[in-house]
């Protein structure tokens, strides 16, 4: 499989878990479409950072947000999904000015 290939693959792999699980949360469909969209960027986010550091063990992904309600918002949807995906918990926050 040539590497472009399996990155599409991937990518399909984490849209499908993404959108499987974001679709089993009632509150989710009370959002407005720009609100989903931009959970399911963050989610999207995190886990492909979390997929990515599962390759190397001394890789602890950092994902960086611009203000305080950002990094506030990044930590609850870590949160929420750490008992599917106990490695986001690896990851860490950091807020860039």
């Amino acid at each position: 499989m040539k590497q472009r290939e399996i990155q599409k693959l991937e990518d399909k792999l984490i849209f499908d878990f993404i959108s499987d699980f974001l679709n089993s949360d009632p509150d989710y469909e009370l959002l407005s479409k720009a609100e989903q969209e931009k959970t399911f960027a963050i989610y999207k986010t995190l886990i492909t950072a979390v997929y990515r550091s599962q390759f190397h063990d001394n890789v602890y992904p950092i994902v960086y947000a611009k203000d305080n309600r950002t990094k506030k918002l990044l930590v609850e949807a870590m949160t929420s999904i750490a008992h599917i995906v106990p490695d986001v918990t690896k990851v860490t926050v950091a807020l860039v000015n």
